[in-house]
């Protein structure tokens, strides 16, 4: 391989070894879903808080079986005040679901297995000591452990911390990302395209790249190819984000800025051009504590490169503990490359084989927007026969539980 060229796995080694940039935040337990618990969280109350009944029936005291009815003497609802009087094994005390349990009770018996006359009360099937009882603590008691760090919230944990009496939380946030995108001849989708130009592609996907992976502090600044005009936006964004991505201007051409801007500003180089395809052109800087990641102009290469390299990093930065997970699949079919640089394959997965699509390029969105998943394919290696194991990973933005 050529030796200006770094390899993919150092590439990605330097990237790993970069600290996370790791914030925390308190915010409300209803706009916590999907994002990662900071720290552990113990109950505030028991759950359930009291014993209460699980049905609409009656509660009766140890004993009752010796009559053939007791009497029905008081009434207790969902909302009512725990009851502590005292009562004999001849009464029952009619109860909804949800209302506490009075002091002393035995059991709950369902309405459905008695008769009621008047205030008297047939019991037909008793059933047994305890039943329909919801104990106090059942679920967890006050001062237990229901959330661990690294715990990403989910609607049923809402549920939980709010069942605990719990109303905030601290979560970890995610950086906030500024993205500064080159090119005269890119236009918004909304205008009119003139000749020589085509709509700008790259913005719309990257921003929606960065919503699903729970960024929403994103600032965009587009600049013409000018070196002063990419300068002055790269060192405003890089003093006002934790991450700035760059788009295109990473080329030799005439008017091509990126990398000058980027020693003008004095960011310390990472690295420049990876031995993979798409995305050769990929480079990685830091300026203070600000990540600058220069992705290539063609779509297709900057969204591969933007997943493979910069989602991991954004994944520990938000304190997710697998932020991408490889598996192995078998190739469906023959798929043969250049030796020299690792190769990063799109295609589908049916029935654990890896289909790899068979039009690609790296300013062919059509075919990127059918992947689901992405093979590598090694830089040693010139050709993957039908059969042959792949690693791949899905090609989705979201980080999963």
């Amino acid at each position: 391989m050529n030796e200006s060229l770094l390899s993919w796995e150092n590439a990605r080694q330097i990237i790993s070894s970069l600290p996370a940039l790791i914030k925390t935040d308190s915010i409300d337990i209803e706009d916590a879903c999907g994002l990662v618990c900071a720290e552990d969280m113990c109950a505030r109350y028991a759950s359930p808080p009291f014993d209460n009944s699980a049905v609409d029936g009656f509660v009766v005291f140890s004993g009752f079986e010796q009559f053939k009815h007791v009497s029905i003497v008081e009434s207790v609802f969902a909302g009512s005040k725990p009851v502590f009087s005292e009562f004999n094994q001849d009464q029952a005390v009619r109860i909804m679901t949800g209302a506490p349990v009075p002091a002393g009770a035995e059991r709950v018996v369902m309405q459905e297995d008695c008769t009621c006359e008047g205030n008297r009360l047939v019991i037909h099937q008793p059933g047994k000591a305890g039943q329909h009882m919801r104990r106090q603590g059942e679920d967890f008691f006050s001062g237990e452990k229901i959330c661990r760090a690294g715990t990403i919230f989910t609607p049923a944990h809402i549920g939980l911390l709010a069942s605990a009496g719990i109303s905030q939380v601290n979560v970890n946030v995610a950086p906030s990302v500024g993205v500064l995108l080159t090119g005269d001849e890119t236009v918004d989708p909304k205008e009119q395209l003139n000749p020589g130009q085509i709509f700008n592609s790259n913005l719309p996907a990257i921003k929606s790249a960065l919503k699903q992976m729970g960024i929403s502090i994103i600032e965009t600044v587009l600049v013409e190819d000018c070196e002063a005009a990419t300068t002055r936006a790269l060192t405003k964004l890089a003093s006002a984000h934790n991450i700035v991505i760059t788009v295109g201007g990473l080329s030799v051409g005439a008017r091509d800025y990126v990398l000058s801007s980027l020693n003008a500003i004095n960011a310390n180089l990472l690295f420049s051009r990876v031995g993979i395809k798409p995305g050769k052109p990929l480079t990685m800087a830091q300026c203070q504590d600000t990540l600058i990641c220069c992705l290539p102009g063609n779509p297709v290469s900057a969204l591969i490169t933007m997943f493979l390299f910069l989602r991991p990093f954004i994944g520990r930065c938000c304190a997710f503990s697998q932020p991408e997970s490889w598996v192995t699949a078998k190739s469906f079919s023959t798929i043969t490359k250049k030796v020299g640089r690792t190769e990063f394959v799109p295609g589908t997965v049916l029935k654990s084989e890896f289909h790899p699509l068979t039009v690609r390029g790296s300013h062919l969105l059509g075919s990127l927007a059918a992947c689901t998943h992405l093979a590598i394919f090694p830089a040693e290696k010139s050709d993957v026969s039908i059969g042959d194991p792949l690693d791949i990973v899905q090609f989705s933005w979201g980080f999963a539980r």
